[in-house]
């Protein structure tokens, strides 16, 4: 259900006031002195907690607001303490469930479409509103023979708070409820009804919350249980004894879900590259185990028969998604599945050409021979249409891969990277076959790429043409100061006045360095303008010569930098302030820190397309067979 907007609140608090107190919960209340006063007093405690005025809702008379609790104040039929957690107004529902709440049932009202107030807490991911209704229903429910946690039914038996958090992302309060639901207090997720259990696992699949999903009991005989692996052979039997059965297909279902939410291949180029993909890296390959763990989870529960025709829909479901570890599982399962194929995209290996997925082409390693057959296979889905997966690579790369580049030279070096190692599998035979159009690959891949690369050299020329203009001014401004050093040379010797100064051999060293990088960086940006722009040209040349040249250029801001924050030291030395004048030379350094930060995704992406064309199709371990 949508959260509804702080305007709309205030809306419907200003249709009570204009309707004279009118609510749909008038008739809660059996003296009409007393409902009166109470139809007087919603508005005000609503416009409170609205604005969050902690102050007049303590004013208010206890006794009162013990009767107000529970009563509906819109037209959704919302108490005050739904309002209270929809506002994300901690302080009020605080003192509200502290010191008003006096019977556990008020905790569980529900609204007009059976929404919990811990539903709408769970919405608003607060944590600490959750751990204070937990304790106050615990405290209030100790005496009793009832359950301990807050009901967990919602909408309609499946939208449970669990489900509520995970579906809007609030990944510190689903761990929370599922923690505190499977203790002894608590509502064990294994209760639930296998609806539940199924919309929480599609949402949690979706969300990412792989380890939360492994944990789900999807076994009616294991009830409770909170194991990572379910895969038993109970489990797997009771699923299996009717094939076709509700829980079966429902499991498929998640199945589809899963094989079109993939996780990132460990051999991106664009994730391993720079600072930010290996901070992450951890963290991703513990997501990826744990999303690898739940596909051998399902896979059993969902098929039966690894060869079903359903499993191999499955198949083709991951690899048009390039869902890399659903493949694996399901080839590790019947490696027969690798044959199948269709009229339209021929196998997986064509669909993973197509879309550009380098984790599922790269599996072709480990299938030997097997590889040579698949791959030479055509696509014929009439007369007029026939190809091969050679035709495929000389596409355009999809909208949403090129966009993960910057500028169309890289683009193009990666379009042209694909086609090059297709071409190295495949039969001379197909190099030369023609189309439905009567185009070779090659005619194909010139055709389509045209625009570009024109594109690229446009923009590969743009980027050094203003490259060479400040790594022309860092040279001239080098230059000139390696012969007016600071304070001049002995008039007597011809040595630098301050040649024994320690400051002066930094200015000197950062000097040097500065003139040699920004040349270099000059001898580079000029290589760039002055070549061919052939398809060629773009594979490694072009990308390794932006990147050198680039990175003289960081080079000679830092030294340009370090040798002015030298000379700043060395002509101020024995002024006052010294400590504020070796904070600045300290600090220049960071300018090309700040060069870079501004800069990282074109650093990043450059450092990737140089380095691609030697790891990008060479997979660092075995996946299908170890």
């Amino acid at each position: 259900m949508p959260v509804r907007s702080f305007a709309h609140l205030i809306k419907v608090c200003q249709l009570y006031m204009s309707s004279d107190g009118g609510s749909p919960g008038r008739n809660y209340s059996n003296d009409d002195e007393e409902q009166q006063q109470q139809e007087k007093d919603l508005p005000e405690l609503y416009l409170h907690v609205l604005k969050g005025d902690l102050k007049a809702v303590k004013e208010l008379d206890q006794d009162r607001l013990k009767h107000l609790i529970t009563r509906p104040m819109t037209g959704e039929r919302e108490s005050v303490l739904h309002i209270a957690a929809l506002a994300k107004q901690e302080k009020i529902l605080e003192y509200l469930v502290e010191h008003i709440v006096d019977e556990a049932c008020q905790l569980e009202v529900q609204n007009k479409k059976g929404i919990t107030v811990l539903c709408y807490v769970a919405i608003t991911g607060n944590v600490k509103m959750a751990k204070m209704i937990y304790k106050k229903k615990y405290l209030l429910q100790s005496t009793t023979t009832q359950g301990a946690g807050p009901t967990v039914s919602g909408v309609d038996g499946t939208k449970t708070p669990l489900y509520f958090a995970a579906l809007l992302g609030h990944r510190p309060m689903v761990d929370y409820l599922y923690q505190y639901g499977e203790s002894a207090v608590g509502v064990a997720v294994g209760t639930w009804t296998m609806d539940s259990k199924i919309a929480f696992l599609n949402i949690c699949i979706h969300a990412g919350f792989y380890d939360v999903a492994l944990r789900i009991p999807l076994d009616q005989q294991n009830v409770g249980s909170n194991r990572a692996d379910m895969t038993s052979n109970n489990e797997v039997t009771s699923f299996h004894n009717q094939q076709n059965s509700e829980s079966s297909r429902n499991i498929r279902k998640s199945m589809m879900i899963l094989a079109q939410n993939p996780m990132p291949d460990d051999n991106d180029g664009l994730l391993n590259a720079g600072i930010m993909g290996s901070c992450c890296k951890g963290k991703l390959r513990k997501q990826r185990d744990n999303c690898r763990e739940l596909i051998k989870k399902l896979l059993p529960l969902a098929y039966n028969d690894p060869k079903c025709h359903e499993a191999t829909c499955l198949l083709f479901q991951a690899a048009n998604s390039g869902n890399t570890l659903m493949v694996v599982e399901l080839i590790r399962r019947n490696p027969d599945i690798v044959w199948k194929s269709d009229k339209k995209h021929g196998s997986i290996f064509h669909l993973a050409v197509e879309n550009r997925y380098e984790g599922i082409f790269n599996l072709l390693h480990e299938l030997g021979s097997i590889a040579d057959m698949i791959v030479n296979e055509e696509i014929i889905n009439s007369e007029e249409e026939r190809k091969n997966i050679l035709h495929l690579a000389a596409e355009l790369s999809p909208l949403s891969k090129r966009n993960r580049l910057s500028g169309a030279a890289l683009q193009m070096h990666r379009d042209a990277l694909w086609f090059k190692e297709v071409k190295k599998m495949v039969y001379p035979s197909l190099m030369k076959m023609t189309n439905g159009q009567d185009k070779t690959p090659e005619e194909v891949f010139v055709e389509k790429h045209e625009g570009m690369r024109k594109a690229g050299e446009k923009w590969i020329k743009d980027t050094a043409k203003s490259s060479m203009i400040v790594a022309t001014l860092i040279a001239t401004v080098a230059f000139s100061a390696a012969f007016s050093v600071p304070g001049g040379f002995d008039q007597n010797s011809g040595k630098p006045i301050l040649l024994s100064h320690s400051f002066f051999l930094a200015f000197s060293l950062a000097d040097g360095i500065a003139l040699f990088s920004s040349a270099l960086s000059l001898l580079f940006f000029l290589s760039i303008l002055t070549s061919r722009y052939a398809v060629n040209d773009f594979l490694i040349y072009l990308p390794l010569k932006l990147m050198i040249g680039s990175t003289s250029l960081f080079i000679s801001i830092g030294a340009m930098a370090i040798s002015f924050g030298a000379t700043f030291i060395l002509y101020n030395e024995f002024l006052e302030g010294t400590t504020v004048i070796y904070f600045l030379y300290f600090s220049f350094p960071f300018l090309p820190i700040v060069y870079v930060c501004l800069n990282y995704f074109i650093f990043r992406d450059m450092i990737s397309s140089a380095f691609a064309f030697f790891s990008l199709f060479q997979p660092r371990q075995r996946q299908l067979f170890y």
